[in-house]
This record gives C-alpha cells, structure tokens and sequence, in this order.
C-alpha cells in the first residue's frame, strides 16, 4: 500500500523526535510550560506512529480506530489544560 511508511522511516522519526524533546526542549532556553506542551504534543505523536505502524491499529475497525485517536488527542490535551491552570 502506498499510505505505509516502511519501518525503517518510523524508526527514524521516532529517533528524530526523541531527540527534539530530549535535547532541544529541555534546554533552558525554551520557556518551561511552552517545553512542557511541545513535549506531550510530540510524546502522543510518537504513541500514535507506535500504534499504527507496529500494532497496526491503521487498519482497525473504525470503533477501535476512534477510540485510539480520540485518545491520542485527548490525554495530551487534557495534560496541557491541566498545566496551564
């Protein structure tokens, strides 16, 4: 299928991503709060790209499909309000 990324591309952009939130964000020089969104934003992508492409949830029943990426979206969001309040 063409929508497939190969595995070796997820690795990469697992890898890219971890090191964004480990090098980059956690510097001092980015404000803590705008860090702290940037890194659950990034987190659930990584959770999302795990899931569809290892445990392929991308062809999930379409109950199952909602259900992953309403969480996908919805525990980081949740985070972020929590933080900013």
């Amino acid at each position: 299928m063409l929508t497939e990324r190969p595995t070796w591309m997820t690795w990469g952009l697992l890898a890219a991503a971890s090191i964004v939130t480990t090098w980059i964000l956690s510097a001092d020089s980015v404000d803590r709060r705008w860090a702290l969104v940037a890194i659950f934003v990034v987190a659930a992508w990584k959770v999302r790209l795990v899931m569809t492409d290892f445990i392929e949830l991308r062809r999930a029943p379409l109950l199952g499909r909602l259900a992953f990426e309403g969480w996908a979206v919805l525990v980081p969001l949740t985070l972020v309000v929590l933080l900013w309040q």
